[in-house]
């Protein structure tokens, strides 16, 4: 370990704990015009491995934070996270952002996840300003930032660095305008981002990602017909281009609106989404929904990270009480399929079909039940499919768990149990022997609470058997559990000792994994952690044993 870098951490940690303790000694000065809530934690972490390769840096640290501070009515919710453990061509991961806002007005500093719609503008982070202000009906959003950073690639002689790939910066902004409350509203969202041509130090075109660029635009809208029925729609069209120096396929044009679109190129392609829903509350315990979704085959945005294309599909949603609310229902069914564009040689069909239960007639006996059945059927289009290598399945899952309470004066029982069983049923005969598979699981959970001296006992035992092509695994697991609070509840301590048991094709193994945690809190706002875990992994080609020691102070306002 650097010890260099082990005293500089030590001193970032002193210096949080130091700043911390000084606003609170002088609590009594400003809180009349300055409030603050929130929480500050500092983590120290050691690890140790025995004959095996590391997997965690024998030390790190993680300084982190969320503080929400109002001056005079302003609110300014702050985050931040600092660590050492970064990659490769990144700085420590350091991110700071907030949110102040007061009244209708909202302002976004530093790192943010913004959401202005589903299908354009969906919780990407970035770096920037922006600012959303609701005045009465009025509805405006504007965020304007860096998407992604560049990735530099240092040539020298020493670290050449060949494979790795470059990537240029990312930039761009979003705005939303519209009207309305959140009852009825029409929003139109506009997203423009591209890649930096010019953000690189040392560009190699033979080893960095092309630049890319993209323009969307999109309708998200809300309306409420009466008060129990109103609709949902969003929708979304999508032009992306993957290489901004392909070849053009428009001339120059110094209109106004081509400004805001990227080049278009031999690259350039354009998608549209749509996402529905209609839905009718009776009662406050009954929902019937009908959804709607068609995402067209390769659609992305550059506001979002991920979204499943080349996929249609319709699901009708409901949920019910009875009996006083004793009883609970819910369920789904729905089709789902892809090959929207006829690209494929096939076309996957999906039924989809679902069913849940709580029932809790009496505070000491509760029971859940839950019951999903997923079929896939394969059909060929242009081309014929053999059977033998067709793709029609049937997944099923069924668990149920029942809990008993035995409340007394002192005492209090927990029984519990948990089964729960999945297969995947292959009605390929081709097929059916290489891919069919059984899960089953058991577990049974007996808890005692001493209320008056504060001491409780969990025992678990779990039992999980799988059936597959490969052979018969099966895991046992045995864990005891102790808690135990003392000097007035500011101390709590807990014990665990775990010890599983696995044959896979007869290949036994068995880890012992005892585990202590101490959590002590001297005062209202002050916590400091141990946690201390031992694994030990007992194996005929794989003897080996980890230690993790996790110390920590959180300090809540």
């Amino acid at each position: 370990m650097n010890l260099q870098f082990l005293k500089r951490s030590c001193v970032i940690i002193v210096l949080v704990i130091t700043s911390i303790s000084t606003v609170s000694s002088q609590e009594s000065n400003f809180k009349k015009y300055v409030k603050i809530n929130g929480n500050v934690s500092a983590t120290a972490i050691f690890y140790n491995a025995r004959s095996i390769e590391p997997r965690k840096d024998p030390f790190s640290y993680i300084l982190s934070g969320n503080l929400n501070v109002t001056v005079l009515g302003t609110s300014l919710p702050f985050s931040f996270t600092v660590s050492n453990r970064n990659s490769k061509f990144r700085q420590p991961f350091n991110q700071f952002g907030f949110s102040p806002s007061y009244k209708w007005i909202t302002l976004h500093l530093g790192y943010r996840n913004i959401k202005f719609d589903p299908l354009v503008m969906n919780g990407h982070q970035l770096l920037g300003v922006g600012v959303e202000l609701n005045p009465g009906i009025f509805r405006f959003g504007f965020i304007w930032g860096r998407f992604k950073r560049e990735i530099n690639v240092a040539h020298t002689v020493g670290e050449p660095h060949i494979d790795s790939v470059q990537q240029f910066t990312r930039k761009g902004y979003s705005v939303k305008l519209g009207i309305g409350n959140k009852k009825n509203f029409f929003d139109l969202i506009f997203l423009q981002v591209a890649d930096d041509t010019l953000s690189l130090e040392n560009y190699n075109p033979d080893n960095t990602m092309p630049a890319s660029g993209n323009t969307a635009l999109g309708l998200n809208t809300r309306l409420q017909f009466t008060q129990k029925l109103f609709f949902e729609l969003s929708t979304a069209y999508s032009l992306y281009t993957t290489n901004l120096s392909g070849y053009p396929l428009v001339e120059n044009n110094d209109k106004f609106y081509m400004k805001l679109v990227p080049p278009i190129n031999s690259s350039t392609e354009h998608y549209y989404a749509i996402k529905s829903a209609l839905t009718y509350q009776p009662g406050k315990h009954t929902t019937l929904s009908l959804n709607y979704r068609r995402i067209q085959p390769g659609y992305k945005t550059m506001g979002m990270y991920f979204i499943q294309s080349d996929a249609e599909n319709i699901t009708m949603n409901m949920s019910f009480a009875f009996w006083k609310n004793k009883i609970h229902l819910s369920g789904s069914v729905g089709t789902e399929r892809n090959n929207l564009n006829k690209a494929r040689e096939s076309t996957t069909r999906r039924w989809v079909g679902s069913a849940n239960l709580n029932f809790a007639p009496t505070r000491s006996f509760s029971l859940t039940a839950n019951y999903a059945n997923f079929s896939i059927n394969q059909r060929g289009d242009e081309v014929q499919i053999a059977d033998s290598v067709k793709l029609y399945q049937t997944n099923s899952q069924l668990s149920f768990m029942p809990r008993y309470i035995v409340f007394g004066k002192k005492v209090n029982h927990v029984f519990m149990f948990m089964f729960n069983s999945s297969q995947l049923k292959d009605k390929n005969p081709y097929t059916s022997e290489f891919t069919d598979f059984h899960l089953t699981n058991y577990m049974f959970t007996y808890n005692v609470n001493f209320m008056p001296s504060a001491f409780g006992v969990t025992a678990t035992y779990n039992y999980a058997k799988v059936n597959m092509v490969t052979g018969k695994n099966t895991n046992q697991t045995i864990s005891l559990g102790l808690n135990k609070s003392l000097l007035k509840r500011k101390l709590l301590l807990r014990f665990n000792q775990l010890f599983t048991f696995a044959n896979n094709n007869n290949q036994h193994t068995t880890l012992i994994r005892p585990a202590f945690t101490a959590i002590y809190k001297p005062a209202r706002h002050h916590q400091f952690k141990f946690h201390f875990i031992y694994k030990k992994n007992k194996a005929e080609v794989n003897d080996f044993s980890e230690t993790t020691v996790d110390i920590s102070y959180l300090f809540t306002y």
